[in-house]
């Protein structure tokens, strides 16, 4: 694989040369921090939020570049965005306090969920959906994970775990188990049926960003200042990783790790060995989202903020970029 030279991306004039390294979809006029692939690798879904979104989620055709629909409807950032199993259901969470269901083939709202607390510091920063539809969980800025029948719209359960705020909630491929995880600097486990906690992984390497399970179910990648490994069921450190993380992402195969960064950087990595494949500049920001197609080949990164004397500002780089991940 090839790296790309950093004089491709000549950012700050607003200007990118194209070639088959990568693509830009432009049109979100700030901050990108997730997004995702469709199953079948046709459609890629993105959101914007902090610290200056547009309070968009955006629909595309990735072979085309072109937008398909444009979704509105949070009054604020929108940082917390997951695919349904199926491709077909976008689950939302704003800083307005509310998640919402959206169809992704039509780009129509479907159902919102309003139960987190919505002050000036709150939000639904995490959300999960389970393998079967049915259940949605939203985690937000005070440690308060609420899990929601997607048909009648009732709460689950809900429980308040985490001491800080609840960055990352995914499901095990077989959706026995939700694992979230905290600035507080923790992993947690939780049956999903019932809220009940089982394991708590104190990772304790500082604020944890975003998760990722690997395709047996049985680890998380954890993204962190420290970016690790560790085993689920004994809650013991598998692989610490020579590298901090802001985002992460394992291939369908779970050969690959992709990991975005602080300062625009993504690199991907052999999951097992950590090896070092292949280094991007990928944003003038932060890459706050990365994603691998369905057959490993192709990624996708959102991104865009900066920081400034210590401070998050809106930055100037909003495009989504699809990259060629060449062997």
């Amino acid at each position: 694989m090839r790296t790309v030279p950093f004089t491709l991306l000549v950012l700050l004039s607003g200007t990118i040369r194209a070639d088959d390294d990568f693509r830009e979809f432009k049109g979100h006029e700030g901050p990108t921090r997730v997004v995702h692939f469709t199953p079948d690798g046709s459609t890629l879904v993105s959101c914007s939020g902090y610290p200056d979104g547009d309070k968009t989620i955006r629909i595309w055709d990735v072979k085309t570049g072109r937008e398909r629909f444009k979704l509105t409807g949070h009054t604020s950032n929108i940082d917390g965005m997951c695919l349904s199993n199926d491709g077909k259901v976008i689950l939302s969470g704003g800083s307005d306090g509310s998640a919402r269901l959206w169809d992704v083939t039509t780009g129509k709202p479907l159902k919102t969920f309003v139960g987190h607390k919505t002050t000036e510091k709150t939000g639904v920063p995490a959300v999960a959906l389970a393998p079967d539809g049915k259940v949605a969980v939203t985690g937000d800025t005070d440690g308060t994970i609420i899990a929601w029948n997607t048909e009648t719209l009732k709460e689950v359960f809900k429980v308040k775990g985490h001491t800080d705020h609840v960055r990352s909630l995914v499901f095990t491929p077989n959706g026995k188990t939700l694992v979230s995880g905290s600035w507080d600097r923790s992993v947690k486990t939780w049956d999903p049926a019932t809220g009940k906690a089982v394991k708590t992984i104190p990772v304790n390497a500082g604020r944890i960003e975003n998760l990722a399970i690997t395709p047996d179910g049985k680890e998380v990648v954890v993204a962190c200042p420290r970016l690790s490994r560790w085993d689920l069921e004994s809650g013991t450190e598998v692989k610490r990783y020579p590298t901090g993380a802001l985002s992460v992402a394992i291939s369908a195969d779970g050969k690959l790790l992709l990991v975005g960064r602080y300062g625009g950087e993504m690199n991907l990595r052999d999951l097992n060995t950590g090896f070092e494949k292949a280094k991007f500049i990928a944003f003038n920001g932060n890459v706050y989202g990365v994603a691998l197609s369905p057959d490993g080949k192709t990624a996708a990164t959102a991104g865009g903020g900066k920081t400034v004397d210590g401070k998050p500002v809106k930055g100037v780089d909003f495009a989504v970029r699809v990259w060629k991940l060449d062997e």
